[in-house]
């Protein structure tokens, strides 16, 4: 198992054992495929009737030519097959007819079921697989999803998991119904003649070794494939998601080149595992060729020897044939499954990772929570193993209104994302109401804590889903209560569906004043005792900078909810009943704005850093009569 902050994408070594691998992933996969045990039990019958059907159909043509064209009389089992309506040559072909005909039905419904439930039983895997890994995603910390593209990610759910398919199924269950095939077409052809069936055996093990030795180096270069598809994703995915930006900078055609440069990697990767393939099948095909040639000759020779009959010879030619057939469908199955190999390896590489953060052993349910907050000598490092807060020690009491204020980069947010568990300290302790967050489950305790992001996350849903978001449970009076407090009911009402407008991705059609609003109303909604605000004033124009002020002071600040948040924002500063100042992730200051305002040099040039954009804005020279020279940009996102 991996650490979540461990887990890095790597190549596997081409010398490991695929038959290790398909091992490693059975074991992951194994109760997904149990449980659909059923299916593929009786799509592996189906499968063995098929074969049956097929080890049967070349006997009538061995009937039409040893008993029907050259008058061989008829013995044995043929003779109680093939003479119910008497031994005259016309006689014995309308039971040819009809055995033809019915060996044609128990193939044709044999092959349908065989294809349908294993099909479905795939399909039924592979939905199973993409749920259980979207949700073992969920589980995963955010320094996880920090660390890794979004777009690989949805290769890994999407493409992925369906070569998975490949593994777990056609590999399996398919190359099953092939073998046992080809079993039971060489007992018959033993029986029939052991000499020449020794003859057509020479080439089975050519073909297991070109498919060992070509699946191997598939199976690598589809790793490297499915690599570079990521990347392909990846890199899609952000010039996508970032359309704004790339179109203002006039950056698409540096996308675009970029994109090139990428996707032809990919596509280099792809021919030459095209190449790869060919190359197998040609190899394989020359072979089976080979083999067919001589055994022909050989049993030409045999024939003519009298060793064997002429339709003797016509069945084992059409159970060689028969043979070869899963040899080449086994060939293409090792192909394709050494490409869905690769595809399985990122899947599994993902749920190896083992979440760090996780409920303990003995974790509790969290109690009703009054609201204090407690850092005890806190230390927090990023992965990169420079610390970002060094011994931060301070206590916020039930119902306090707390602001954390600093530079940008001194652990304002960081601090924040400590309460919820978004990270865990590196060493100290984090407790509310003096209970270790540590010990208790993660859901209790973020049932318990709202968190607002610096930048306001909505989903494609409707603008009554979105504030619900975190309170699924809430009425609809209870969402119109907490859009009329965050001051967005009369917008909402303002667009023609109200609070069912479903919203485009992440709200993109919403002003950035209306995005922030909403998500206020999301916290609202919730009630919670502990309510965290990031910077919520950030990257707003004025205006609507003073209606979220307004908003906070009337509504949250107001109420007996312990609330800390973390700004620049001097009126949110002045609001609350005291502040925490941090610099380089330690805490410099403490106390009411008036205390630090007359006793912290450092608190005051904060304050004058942060009044400098508006004293320049006021210094900007005027126009003739007086008026100041104002240029003004509009823009629908606020």
């Amino acid at each position: 198992m991996e650490h979540a902050a461990e887990m890095e994408p790597r190549e596997t070594d081409p010398a490991e054992g695929s038959w290790r691998k398909y091992r490693v992933i059975l074991r992951y996969f194994r109760k997904d495929v149990r449980k659909r045990r059923g299916a593929l039990a009786g799509g592996a019958f189906f499968g063995f009737v098929y074969a049956l059907a097929r080890v049967a159909e070349p006997w009538p043509l061995k009937v039409v030519f040893d008993q029907i064209l050259f008058g061989k009389p008829a013995r044995g089992l043929i003779a109680t097959l093939f003479t119910p309506f008497g031994s005259s040559p016309y006689a014995i072909l309308v039971a040819v007819g009809l055995a033809l005909g019915l060996t044609g039905i128990v193939r044709a419904v044999a092959y349908y079921y065989e294809d349908f439930l294993l099909s479905r039983a795939a399909q039924q895997i592979v939905y199973a697989i993409r749920t259980r890994l979207y949700a073992h995603l969920h589980r995963l910390p955010l320094s996880f999803h920090q660390e890794r593209k979004t777009g690989d990610m949805l290769v890994r759910l999407s493409s992925d998991i369906i070569l998975l398919r490949d593994v777990l199924v056609d590999a399996i269950v398919s190359l099953g119904t092939g073998v046992l095939l080809v079993l039971m077409m060489v007992t018959v052809m033993a029986l029939v003649d052991p000499v020449l069936t020794g003859v057509a055996l020479l080439v089975m093990p050519v073909i297991f070794a070109l498919s060992f030795f070509y699946g191997r180096r598939i199976r690598v270069n589809s790793q490297r494939q499915r690599k570079r598809e990521g990347q392909v994703a990846a890199a899609m995915h952000e010039a996508i998601s970032a359309m704004a930006v790339v179109q203002l900078h006039g950056a698409g055609q540096r996308e675009q080149e970029r994109f090139h440069e990428i996707n032809r990697r990919s596509l280099k990767q792809g021919v030459t595992a095209t190449r790869l393939e060919a190359r197998m099948y040609r190899s394989v095909e020359l072979t089976l060729a080979a083999g067919l040639a001589v055994m022909l000759s050989f049993g030409t020779i045999r024939t003519l020897r009298g060793a064997l009959t002429p339709g003797e010879l016509i069945v084992f030619i059409s159970y060689l044939r028969g043979a070869y057939r899963p040899l080449r469908r086994a060939s293409k199955t090792v192909q394709r499954a050494a490409k869905a190999l690769a595809s399985a390896e990122r899947v599994v590489e993902v749920l190896k990772v083992v979440p760090a953060l996780q409920d303990a052993p003995d974790a509790q349910h969290a109690p009703p929570l009054k609201g204090q907050i407690s850092f005890d000598h806190v230390d927090f490092a990023y992965r990169s193993g420079e610390r970002v807060l060094h011994d931060v020690t301070f206590t916020i009491e039930p119902g306090r209104h707390l602001a954390v204020v600093g530079p940008s980069g001194s652990g304002k947010s960081t601090l924040l994302s400590l309460v919820p568990r978004l990270f865990d300290a590196a060493s100290g302790r984090v407790t509310v109401d003096g209970l270790d967050v540590t010990r208790l489950t993660l859901d209790s305790l973020r049932s318990q804590v709202t968190l607002v992001l610096q930048d306001s996350v909505l989903f494609g849903l409707s603008i009554a889903e979105n504030i619900r978001y975190g309170c699924p449970d809430a009425s609809d009076d209870e969402v119109e209560a907490a859009a009329r407090a965050a001051r967005v009911h009369d917008v909402i009402m303002t667009f023609p569906d109200g609070y069912d407008t479903v919203l485009t991705e992440r709200g993109q059609t919403l002003s950035g004043g209306q995005r922030q609003r909403i998500a206020l109303a999301r916290a609202l909604v919730r009630r919670t005792p502990i309510l965290l605000l990031d910077e919520p004033t950030t990257g707003l124009d004025a205006a609507t900078q003073a209606e979220i002020v307004n908003v906070l002071r009337e509504e949250l600040l107001q109420k007996k909810t312990t609330v800390v948040i973390a700004t620049h924002d001097q009126r949110l500063i002045q609001a609350a009943d005291e502040l925490v100042m941090l610099e380089d992730g330690r805490v410099m200051q403490r106390g009411t704005y008036d205390d630090l305002l007359h006793t912290s040099e450092d608190f005051r040039r904060l304050l004058a850093e942060e009044r400098a954009p508006r004293a320049r804005e006021r210094g900007r020279p005027r126009l003739a009569g007086g008026s100041r020279r104002r240029l003004l940009f509009y823009s629908h996102n606020g």
